[in-house]
């Protein structure tokens, strides 16, 4: 009796054997699966193992320059593998983040996440990653933000 395993990639959901799921569209080769094993049993059991990948993080956080007006917190780049915002614990007012247009200070704005004190926002949307540049807004001027990106 064959087993027959599901595996997630690029946001696909793949079944088959141990044997299919690594020639599937070669997916221990495809990126940004970086180290991908395949343990074959010979029955059509084994296992598939996708390890992460090890990044080193940036420290683009900061504080509002000027209050209700929009900056840049984290620049566009091509080659980011993650990121986050915080609206620090210890904060009095909410945080708006942008990755679309500038971030506004409105309650309820499309396109924008309203972080309350201790929330935060990924970059990471439906199993994609953004790249283009967070933009950050807050009604205070000096209200500190915390934020990551990995490359």
């Amino acid at each position: 009796m064959k087993r027959f395993i599901g595996l997630i990639v690029g946001g696909l959901i793949l079944f088959g054997t141990t044997s299919a799921l690594a020639q599937a569209g070669g997916i221990c080769g495809v990126q940004p699966l970086p180290d991908c094993r395949v343990n074959d049993t010979g029955s059509g059991g084994g296992s598939v193992s996708i390890l992460p990948t090890a990044v080193t993080p940036t420290d683009d956080g900061g504080t509002i320059t000027l209050g209700g007006t929009s900056q840049t917190a984290i620049a566009s780049n091509t080659s980011r593998k993650g990121c986050w915002i915080q609206n620090p614990v210890s904060a009095t007012e909410d945080l708006y983040v942008s990755s679309t247009a500038a971030a506004v200070t409105t309650a309820g704005t499309p396109d924008d996440a309203d972080l309350a004190p201790g929330g935060s926002w990924s970059c990471l949307q439906g199993g994609n990653i953004i790249t283009a540049a967070i933009r950050v807004n807050a009604v205070t001027t000096g209200h500190a933000y915390i934020a990551k990106s990995t490359q």
